[in-house]
């Protein structure tokens, strides 16, 4: 049987029964949502997130997803996307150096089903192609979020809010959503304080531990082997990722 996301206790159940139907933000994790999260707290706007059980502390295959579908269901969601090989190798260090919950190296974990890059793929795919369940869904790529933060930003806050943000509300966001500026917050300790563990270095305290370890598109050209790079193509063309992607409205990047 698939499992729901676990609920923290009988009152955070009851108030999820009685929570009006709003805006979430669904992302894979490492998708960019500690970014957005840090941008809108500037904003001095809030939302729900969510990874639809998808966390590496749960460990669940692709296929053991589907039923977050149905607990979503009356909500708009804001649906965040990265490309799978940068959240993989975003993920793996995640996994390894912070959340420590998987001891091998990067192509073992790229190749396996309850981390790796199929799983990616297949989250997005599911969820952008249900994207007709819900009353109301919209698209936030994390590299537009780098590339044109201004705007990016602005889309995402006007459909999570209901209302077009300030452009004082904008700016803001886009400072604080900086690499440097988010930086400066998990080194200070203030992102802790601010946001608990999603802005704070894992247990061992290293570069390799920070959340904000680089942020760069693109960036898993520098970790992939060759064979890596083969292996997800050979995945892409398999589930014909990419023009699934543009069938659901989201072109290429």
């Amino acid at each position: 049987m698939i499992r729901l996301p676990p609920l923290r206790s009988s009152a955070r159940r009851l108030r999820d029964l009685l929570r009006p139907p709003g805006a979430v933000v669904i992302s894979f994790p490492k998708s960019g949502r500690t970014q957005l999260r840090v941008m809108l707290h500037a904003a001095r706007l809030e939302a729900l997130f969510s990874h639809a059980g998808s966390s590496e502390a749960r460990a669940l295959e692709a296929h053991e997803l589907t039923e977050a579908l149905d607990y979503w269901q009356r909500h708009r969601v804001l649906f965040m996307i990265r490309d799978p090989r940068d959240t993989a190798v975003s993920a793996w260090f995640q996994a390894r150096h912070r959340a420590e919950v998987y001891p091998g190296d990067l192509p073992g974990f790229l190749r396996d089903p309850r981390f790796g890059i199929e799983k990616i793929l297949l989250f997005h795919l599911m969820w952008l192609e249900a994207r007709e369940r819900f009353p109301d869904f919209a698209v936030l790529r994390y590299e537009s979020l780098q590339s044109e933060p201004d705007r990016a930003f602005r889309a995402a806050a006007r459909f999570l809010a209901g209302v077009p943000p300030g452009d004082g509300r904008v700016a803001r966001a886009v400072e604080a959503g900086r690499f440097g500026s988010m930086r400066r917050l998990e080194e200070s300790g203030e992102g802790a304080a601010l946001f608990g563990q999603a802005l704070a270095p894992g247990r061992g305290g290293g570069p390799e531990s920070y959340k904000t370890r680089r942020g760069v598109v693109g960036g898993w050209r520098d970790e992939f082997s060759g064979e890596d790079s083969a292996f997800a193509e050979a995945l892409f063309r398999e589930h014909d990722y990419w023009a699934r992607l543009d069938r659901a409205g989201v072109p290429a990047a």
